[in-house]
């Protein structure tokens, strides 16, 4: 194979750099973050500023014209559902401390493997059509 036009070894795409090191890449470390965070405001006392500003509804205020603000409650939502977890049952899932930590937990060893997965099923593709365009 060439890279950048010498002989050497393949390209590897960030997916397979993170399995040849070990590590999570910047996006599993950041769904952690935001899914811990997201528990600890939800944990925290309902008088509290944080907490009443991330449960709160817009009182006043218009819509842009093209569409309505993404606020960071719907990416979390949009978030959790990509991991499957209930965006419905925060408030009672993030309660108990260790158990939402797990569930934290497990949520980015989905979307790890899940990015793995595709990877893998990638690659498989790209050795395929390969094989085809230099037998023809």
């Amino acid at each position: 194979m060439c890279v950048n036009g010498k002989t050497g070894s393949p390209i590897q795409t960030d997916v397979g750099l993170l399995q040849i090191c070990g590590i999570t890449g910047i996006e599993a470390f950041l769904l952690k973050a935001q899914l811990q965070w997201a528990g600890h405001v939800m944990r925290i006392p309902d008088d509290r500023i944080p907490k009443q500003v991330f449960c709160g509804q817009l009182a006043v205020g218009t819509r842009p014209q093209c569409g309505p603000v993404r606020r960071y409650k719907d990416s979390l939502k949009e978030t959790m559902k990509k991991c499957r977890m209930q965006p419905s049952t925060l408030s009672i899932d993030s309660q108990d401390r260790s158990n939402w930590k797990s569930q934290c937990q497990e949520a980015v060893i989905y979307i790890i493997s899940y990015h793995m997965l595709y990877y893998d099923i990638r690659q498989n593709a790209d050795e395929i059509t390969n094989i085809t365009k230099y037998s023809d």
